[in-house]
């Protein structure tokens, strides 16, 4: 079953994402796990953590991208991105990445401990057309559920927190 994988990755200080060899590694690694999987390697900064990257993408089950962890090429991206970078979450949802559409500039994602169903965030940026929402659960954690909205602008103003949720509000990343 195809699954979406959505990391948080942290930047150590004092590097930032406008530094040039962080953004050049992070296309290698896009271009590299794309090839691999089959799925392009999406990357958006977070609106409320400029610290925060959040990477989103594809695999056609979790046993692959298991097979790409611990495989020569991803290892040598760990050792690149070591001095960089350190992942601060990552979950692998019931949703297939192929249904988020590629022209998104903006993601939400609320995650709670129970299904998240039938919500909505609240309130995005004037003129932003929620171009797509899904849902889904956490293959390897019970009881953790997550909701993406996807949008065709990359600012999005206000989101509102609803309670038992945490909330990701962010703008995709133009890597080189």
């Amino acid at each position: 079953m195809p699954v979406t994988e959505f990391a948080t990755l942290r930047i150590k200080e004092p590097h930032t994402i406008q530094l040039e060899t962080l953004r050049q590694h992070l296309h290698s690694l896009g271009e590299a796990q794309a090839a691999w999987s089959g799925y392009p390697l999406t990357f958006y900064s977070d609106y409320k953590d400029v610290s925060l990257i959040h990477l989103v993408t594809g695999w056609k089950d979790v046993e692959a991208h298991m097979k790409w962890i611990v495989g020569e090429e991803n290892q040598k991206f760990r050792e690149i991105f070591e001095q960089f970078l350190s992942v601060d979450g990552l979950a692998h949802i019931d949703i297939d990445f192929a249904q988020i559409p590629s022209d998104a500039r903006a993601l939400t994602c609320k995650k709670s401990v129970v299904s998240v169903e039938g919500s909505q965030t609240e309130q995005v940026a004037t003129g932003s057309e929620r171009l797509w929402a899904g849902q889904g659960e956490d293959l390897e954690k019970q009881k953790a559920f997550y909701q993406f909205e996807a949008y065709n602008d990359g600012i999005l103003q206000h989101a509102t927190n609803t309670e038992g949720t945490e909330l990701k509000i962010m703008t995709r990343l133009s890597l080189p």
